[in-house]
Parts: C-alpha cells; structure tokens; sequence
C-alpha cells in the first residue's frame, strides 16, 4: 500500500511533533489494523504516538491522566451497549475537553450517530469498520488532525490575545494609580515641608508635628487601600462567587474615579441591588473597558454635559445592564466591527483595540450571556442626547 502524505504548516512543527492518537476497542485485531492503516500516512517531520485502551472504562482513566490527546478513534459498543457514547459524555462534560478530535467507529453497517448527538458532543466523523473505505479513512484522519491543529493555534491566539488584554488594562490601572495618588503625595510632600520649614524658622511645636504626622499617617492610609484596590483586580483567579452589581460598579468606578472628575464626567447610576453569581474580576474588566471606552470619546466633546448612565434591570431568567453616554454615537460605518481582534480607532493613541474583544469574549464564552451596542437617542433632564449603549444580558444562574 502506497502511504498517503499529510502535511501539517511548517509553522507548527515546532510545537507540536506528536499526535497521540488513543484507539478505543475491545477487540484487539482492530487495534493492530487501525495502527497499520495510520503508519501508511507519510508525516515527514510529525508522527503519531498511539495507545490503546480495551474498553470505556479504561479509556475514560486514560483520557483524565494523559495530557494532550489529539484523536480518539472510539468504538461504541464495548463491555456495554453505549460504552463509546458514555466516553464521548465523560470527555465533553465533564472534563469539558473540547479540544480532543472523536471519530466514533462501529461494526453496525449503515450506522450513523444521531445528528444532535453530534452537534451536542462534537462528534467529528463516524466509520464502520467493516467494509472500510481507505480513502475516506485516511481523508477523516487528516481532517481531524487539522482540525485539532487549528484549534490548538486558535487557543494560542486567544492566550496572547488575553495578555494583550491583561497588560492594556494593566496600563489603564497604573495611569488610575498616577492620578489618585497625585493628592495625597502632594499632601505628604506639603506636610513634610511645613514641618521642615517651622523648624528652620524655630517655630514648630508639638501641636504642629501631630497635625503634619496625622495628615502624612492618612494620606498612607489612602495610598495603601489604593494599591490594596488595584492588587485585588490583577489577581487571576476565575472562581466564581456571589456579590452584588451594585458593590461591583462601586468598585469598578473607584478604580476609575480619578479620570472621571478630571475630565468633568458624571455617571448617573440606577443600579438595583441585584446578586449574582458569576467572576466578579472579569466584570469588572468588562465594565472598565466600556466605561474607559466612554470617557475617550466623551473627552472629544469640547461644550456641554458628558454624561455616562449605568441601569440594571432583572427579570426572572435575566440580568440586563446598560451603559451608555451622550457622547454623539458610533460611526455606522464601523460599529459592526468595534467587537472584533484588534479593531482600534485609536491608533494614534497606542490602543490596541482588544479591550471590547475580551469584553464579548468574557460574556459570551465565559458567562454564557450576550453583549451587543448600539447608537441610541434619549432624553435626560430635558437634554436631547445622542450615544452609544452597550447591552450585556447574563442568566440568574
């Protein structure tokens, strides 16, 4: 038999020079077939690393204690009728393994898996393995391979996208921290000199060094708690915990208090006390976005109000939450694109345009919900206003 060639990006072969491919049967003839049907692809630098496992139960030990899995040709009959479908749910739902390729196999001739098992569980192909097509045998390899390559890309993409993110936002925290502290160093720095110039001038008493040391021993206070804010928004943890919106738009706003009042911005909050159970930190990322979104554009008005308005409202099954401004809108020409990789109007500023990228990667794929924007008019206290409105949606549960 002439071996089938498969190719992978030239790119990848520095990550990725294995493929372990699990081969899930009870009968053992089979496994010894299909490692010889796979040894005719021709890898050039790749090769495959096989294991075996004899039944679901095995397989299932196998999968939980072996990283990095790229195929599972699985069999579905085994020491139970739906031992393969029972591997296919411990692999999806619990591990929540989405990565692994499954080609389902079976000596039933004609059998095909149910569509919306396949949909459900990201079946990628079925096979009989009796009057096997060698041709579409080789051809649903190479696509589940590739199929597992771009997905481990993607994956890497996301993870240096998600630093981008990280360290956009870290920018944003340390210019916050520059602002809040201008005061209270300032206020340090005048305590210090009050103190020094009292002395020069033999007129500093008792009364006069607590008055200093007080106000020095506050301002401390404020710059620690400061930090103490900002330490807690870096952390990385993804546990999800219940807390209130209202308490969480507190907080995102005390981080960003500072460049808010120094560019005459006020936010009207209408904010229920709603409990919620979900990753506080990162909505808080995604609030801080939309809200450093905003400002930018609310900055570029150079007469009348700038207004930011921040509503919740809660239903049954939902959490819906608006933030919009007055700051004149989204061109229509690029609001479709404002969610996209990288997307940026601020070029000139260094921004880099992932901000609302993570924001509707983190309601949509992290939280279940929905964000959407879009250009609105309203009135507030007899005010015609024009802006955007962001919409986030997220479940009760």
């Amino acid at each position: 038999m002439n071996k089938v060639k498969f190719t992978l990006p030239k790119e990848n072969a520095k990550k990725s020079k294995i493929y372990k491919v699990l081969i899930v049967d009870d009968d053992i003839p089979i496994h010894e077939l299909t490692i010889f049907l796979l040894n005719n692809f021709d890898y050039k630098d790749y090769k495959l690393e096989f294991i075996s496992a004899y039944s679901g139960q095995e397989a299932n030990e196998i999968i939980k204690n072996t990283p990095n899995i790229a195929l599972i040709l699985l069999d579905v009959v085994m020491e139970t009728p739906n031992a393969g479908f029972e591997v296919v749910q411990y692999v999806r739902d619990e591990l929540k393994n989405y990565l692994v390729r499954i080609i389902i196999r079976t000596g039933q001739p004609g059998y095909a898996p149910e569509k919306e098992v396949i949909n459900k569980y990201e079946i990628n192909n079925y096979l009989e393995k009796t009057n096997l097509d060698s041709t579409r045998f080789y051809t649903t390899i190479v696509v589940a391979l590739r199929s597992y390559q771009d997905l481990i890309n993607l994956q890497n993409q996301n993870k240096i996208i998600s630093y981008q993110s990280k360290m956009a936002a870290m920018g944003e925290m340390i210019e916050n921290i520059s602002h809040q502290w201008k005061q209270p160093l300032n206020t340090i720095s005048i305590a210090a000199a009050t103190v020094k110039i009292k002395e020069e001038m033999d007129n500093l008493n008792k009364e006069t060094i607590n008055k200093c040391m007080d106000t020095v021993s506050s301002s401390v206070q404020y710059l620690t708690q400061t930090i103490n804010d900002f330490r807690d928004f870096f952390k990385t943890d993804k546990i999800k915990e219940e807390f209130t919106l209202a308490k969480t738009f507190d907080k995102t706003l005390k981080l960003l208090v500072s460049q808010f009042k120094s560019e005459n911005i006020s936010i009207i909050k209408n904010i229920d006390d709603i409990i919620i159970t979900e990753m506080e930190k990162e909505l808080i990322q995604v609030f801080i976005n939309i809200l450093n979104n905003a400002r930018d554009e609310l900055i570029k008005k150079k007469n009348g109000n700038k207004f930011i308005f921040i509503d919740t409202i809660k239903s049954n099954d939902f959490i819906e939450i608006n933030i919009k401004d007055n700051a004149g809108g989204i061109p229509n020409e690029i609001i479709e694109n404002v969610f996209n990789s990288h997307f940026t109007t601020k070029e000139d500023s260094g921004g880099m345009g992932i901000g609302l990228y993570m924001s509707k990667t983190i309601i949509e794929e992290n939280m279940n919900g929905t964000i959407k924007v879009d250009n609105i008019m309203f009135t507030y206290e007899k005010l015609d206003c024009t802006g955007a409105q962001f919409k986030i949606i997220l479940p009760v549960n």
